[in-house]
């Protein structure tokens, strides 16, 4: 039994090959080589920043205003769910900056707090990786 595949290979390499009967992945997820089955949760995202960044203080921010920050971007996600979680651009086209992190836990932890970086995430993460 594997509970956490990590983030050092394609998520989805552990299902073509054999290696994994199931994945609980986000979605969208159109790879014709998998079958969805039901959707186990929805979760709204929430944005990690340090407590000192200037978007600390919004009570709302959109994906406009990430535009001015650097985000996150893990290679090992398939294509398609990074940018929908985190889009390319904006709705207006600006480029998102992204840095490429190892995993999507680590850069709420290691990398908002102590940075100008931004890291949209989900609800969840907010209450599993807290700094104190």
């Amino acid at each position: 039994m594997v509970t956490d595949t990590g983030w050092a290979r394609e998520q989805l390499d552990w299902l073509t090959h054999g290696e994994l009967d199931l994945l609980a992945m986000r979605l969208p997820l159109t790879d014709p080589q998998v079958t969805i089955g039901p959707i186990l949760s929805f979760e709204h995202r929430v944005l990690a920043v340090a407590t000192d960044h200037p978007l600390a203080v919004r009570s709302s921010v959109s994906i406009e205003d990430l535009a001015d920050y650097v985000v996150s971007d893990i290679a090992t996600l398939p294509r398609e769910l990074m940018d929908a979680f985190i889009p390319p651009h904006t709705p207006s086209g600006k480029r998102l900056r992204r840095t490429n992190s190892r995993a999507v836990a680590e850069t709420p932890v290691r990398v908002a707090p102590v940075s100008s970086c931004t890291q949209p995430c989900r609800r969840s993460s907010s209450t599993t990786h807290t700094l104190e």
